[in-house]
């Protein structure tokens, strides 16, 4: 099974890529086998990625394909071949704070 991966940073330096594309055995693959056989073939993302899923989720988005999902429910999300896992660090947004005169 085929699976591409895309990493935004700082990911993408540890990894030194932008893409992986990672040939799975299994024709029964879980987002926790991707992320394993990831951290695998680019150990410099394993200090990343092998801590406590919750702490992943607090410092990571994922998506399988188009749809937002949960490092804390790799083991029960199913990935066929051709499918994509993008990895991108959350979205900050807000008003500027303005410094007034006093």
């Amino acid at each position: 099974m085929r699976v591409s991966v895309r990493l935004s940073e700082p990911l993408r330096t540890k990894a030194g890529c932008r893409q992986v594309t990672l040939n799975l055995d299994s024709n029964q693959v879980t987002m926790l086998d991707v992320l394993s056989e990831l951290s695998r073939q680019c150990p410099g993302l394993a200090d990343e990625l092998d801590k406590t899923a919750s702490l992943v989720d607090a410092n990571y988005c994922a998506f399988h394909n188009i749809r937002m999902v949960q490092f804390v429910d790799a083991d029960k999300e199913a990935f066929h071949d051709g499918d994509e896992l993008s990895i991108y660090l959350p979205l900050v947004g807000g008003q500027p704070n303005e410094v007034g005169d006093g």
